[in-house]
């Protein structure tokens, strides 16, 4: 199951078995963030890593802390057809144009 589907108990166990595995290799401070697979994350999900505190997330829209948007999304989509291939790249390409920011500095919008 994917976490743009997860309910909230779900997503409460697939966490719970990471948190030990990125403790026991020294990535604790890792776990601060979380980009789900595709940026796709349900609602249940997200509450649930505003209760566990993890402090920021990356959706579709960007940079998410809470319910505030500190940050247009970084990267793209993916890569599971051409077309997605060619328009991330593209993406990408665009992004590099912009010019550089600290996004931890990042202001909601």
């Amino acid at each position: 199951m994917r976490w743009g589907n997860l309910s909230a108990a779900q997503a409460r166990e697939r966490l719970a078995r990471v948190r030990p595995l990125f403790q026991a290799v020294g990535l604790d401070e890792a776990l601060r963030g979380f980009v789900p697979p595709a940026w796709l994350l349900s609602f249940e999900a997200r509450t649930e890593l505003d209760r566990l505190h993890i402090a920021f997330s990356e959706g579709l829209g960007g940079i998410e802390l809470g319910a505030r948007r500190l940050a247009a999304r970084l990267i793209g989509w993916g890569a599971r057809s051409v077309w997605e291939s060619l328009l991330t790249a593209l993406h990408a390409e665009l992004q590099c144009l912009r010019s550089p920011s600290d996004t931890r500095l990042a202001r909601g919008t």
